[in-house]
């Protein structure tokens, strides 16, 4: 089995994303499974794997289009909009720990320098205070696939959503 699975879901060019995550040195094994409407042939003989998004029913539903066409032990969500940090593989350590920990629930994201969420921008639309916390997003949520199979049903995200 493959260690890691990043999951790319994205309506434009995710060349960046791509190459940021084949630039990262690591010892893991992965494979970056991308979920788009286009094809970029310069990435045969790589660990990419193409998933055409032929129905078009939003990120959700290509996130788990992607999930079904992953075989990694540990999945990490990406989009085309925000490329991934150097330390991304920080989240399979933290997988790891919280399976050593016997979590029922192996989820995490990354987390801004001061181990809060990252902040939404104070531009980005649709900004807002959900509570009494700071604006927040969670960025690269990451799952177990025991995880995703026990307790979401195979599904990564809700088609709901």
């Amino acid at each position: 089995m493959i260690d890691i699975s990043f999951l790319l879901v994205s309506l434009e060019d995710y060349r960046p994303q791509v190459n940021k995550i084949l630039s990262i040195q690591t010892n893991y094994s992965y494979e970056i499974v991308v979920c788009s409407d286009h094809l970029y042939k310069e990435y045969n003989n790589t660990p990419v794997v193409f998933i055409e998004d032929e129905e078009q029913n939003g990120s959700c539903s290509a996130f788990n289009k992607a999930y079904k066409n992953s075989s990694g032990q540990y999945l990490i969500t990406l989009t085309g909009v925000v490329l991934p940090p150097d330390n991304i593989y920080e989240l399979v350590g933290e997988l790891q720990k919280q399976e050593e920990d016997n979590c029922k629930l192996v989820v995490t994201s990354m987390s801004c320098s001061t181990g809060t969420v990252c902040p939404i921008p104070i531009g980005f639309p649709g900004r807002r205070r959900i509570s009494d916390y700071e604006f927040g997003i969670l960025r690269w949520p990451a799952f177990s696939k025991k995880t995703v199979e026990k307790y979401l049903g195979g599904n990564i995200w809700p088609q709901e959503f």
